[in-house]
């Protein structure tokens, strides 16, 4: 495996993969961001690093890859 493919290469899914994030309204159901990273990235950095922020008002639903969003919310 060459250095550009070993940066793409999740250890959790054995494979090489990519990763998207879609912030959507759920009340309309439009798209709000868009974010791409390499499968090694964490789901939670990949948020950090877009800097997408959210009102401390909305309602946030995640997975456990975002269990800290509640203190980037208070920054």
């Amino acid at each position: 495996m060459s250095k550009k493919q070993r940066c793409y290469y999740s250890g959790k899914k054995k494979r090489h993969t990519l990763k998207a994030q879609l912030v959507v309204d759920q009340a309309s159901g439009k798209i709000i961001c868009t974010a791409y990273g390499i499968g090694r990235i964490h789901d939670f950095r990949l948020l950090k690093n877009t800097k997408v922020r959210f009102h401390t008002s909305q309602l946030c639903l995640a997975d456990k890859g975002y269990q800290g969003i509640a203190k980037i919310l208070d920054e």
